[in-house]
């Protein structure tokens, strides 16, 4: 009865395509995690539509990608297509290992056929944490001798992430007023003994 409608539809009939607007929610991890660098991390999204009554969509094309703080982009994969009662949910795990520490983006793509795509882009969303390598066990051979003698310091480097890690010795002849560096090395992976010898007081 309506003056903007037709009741009837013509003899020549005609048809109507909807499409729809897909929509990204990440769900983990969240905002301002802080991970650190050499975890595993699950990216889990569900992907919907302005429909509310259409609940999750399965069967999307999802690109997870993500951008380090120098704005290099990779992509995390495969994006496994959850099923059964958690169909329209997608996840990847993205290694951490040997990445730059500090803020990431997080760029989630989606699309489907009658369905505008969508691309969410997430600045700084999560702190990757690069922490310092520990050390221990410090030792010096012979613990006494002359000013022309070889004198071989070690000390145990351990770092979480296996960055290489520079290992410098200084030294000091004025009780501490003044530094020289002596030697230095590097420890490849980051997990080994450090030993450096000196005999040039």
């Amino acid at each position: 009865g309506d003056a903007c409608y037709k009741d009837t539809v013509p003899d020549y009939g005609f048809t109507i395509e909807i499409t729809g607007q897909l929509k990204n929610n990440l769900q983990q991890p969240e905002e301002g995690d802080v991970i650190l660098v050499g975890e595993v991390v699950t990216i889990r999204l569900n992907v919907s539509s302005e429909c509310s009554n259409e609940g999750a969509i399965p069967g999307a094309d999802v690109t997870i990608e993500l951008g380090s703080p120098d704005d290099e982009w990779e992509t995390c994969t495969p994006v496994n297509n959850e099923t059964g009662s958690n169909a329209g949910w997608y996840n990847c795990t993205w290694n951490t290992s040997f990445h730059k520490g500090g803020w990431w983006d997080i760029r989630l793509t989606s699309s489907k056929d009658y369905y505008y795509d969508n691309v969410t882009l997430l600045e700084d969303w999560i702190y990757l944490n690069n922490t310092p390598p520990d050390y221990g066990n410090f030792s010096v051979t012979p613990s006494v001798g002359g000013w022309s003698e070889k004198f071989i310091y070690s000390v145990d480097i351990w770092d979480l992430q296996m960055d290489n890690v520079t290992c410098e010795l200084f030294v000091s002849t004025d009780n501490g007023a003044t530094w020289v560096l002596k030697n230095s090395t590097i420890i490849y992976g980051g997990r080994d003994k450090c030993v450096l010898t000196v005999s040039d007081f």
